[in-house]
């Protein structure tokens, strides 16, 4: 972890920065009634579902609603001067591993459903990110399959 890294994860250690990332840079967000008096840190170490593997997410919150389920923030903070093309593949895979996470430590039935990720690249370079937001781009289907 670069010296950059460990600073932002100080950052956003701090429920007040989680918060007003939030309230200015996804305020659609805020439609769903978060509650961030009891916002809470979740681990970001993931083990592989079967391999045991070890891979460390950045930083994730607990944001529960007022009326609904539970929010997880996942803020993947990456700091690289060039977008990352491969980026919307790598973020699915740890929203995969936090729900495996979750599934793991809060035993939910089967059935239940997994609760909703909000999942937040911070990105500091200093051209526009140019690489997918999403996996859809990335897979070689043809305009307009029924796939």
């Amino acid at each position: 972890m670069t010296d950059a890294d460990t600073l932002y994860h100080r950052l956003f250690s701090h429920p007040l920065m989680v918060e007003q990332l939030v309230r200015d840079f996804v305020p659609d967000a805020m439609a769903v009634g978060l509650d961030f008096a009891r916002m809470a840190r979740v681990s970001a170490k993931f083990h592989g579902h079967r391999v045991g593997t070890r891979r460390d997410g950045d930083v994730i919150w607990r944001l529960p609603t007022q009326t609904g389920p539970d929010v997880y923030l996942y803020l993947l903070l990456e700091f690289q001067s060039t977008p990352d093309w491969w980026m919307a593949v790598r973020a699915q895979v740890y929203e995969g591993l936090l729900w495996q996470h979750i599934i793991a430590e809060h035993r939910l039935r089967l059935g239940a459903p997994l609760p909703p990720v909000l999942l937040m690249v911070l990105y500091n370079g200093a051209r526009p990110w140019t690489a997918p937001t999403d996996t859809t781009g990335l897979i070689g289907l043809p305009e307009g399959s029924r796939l």
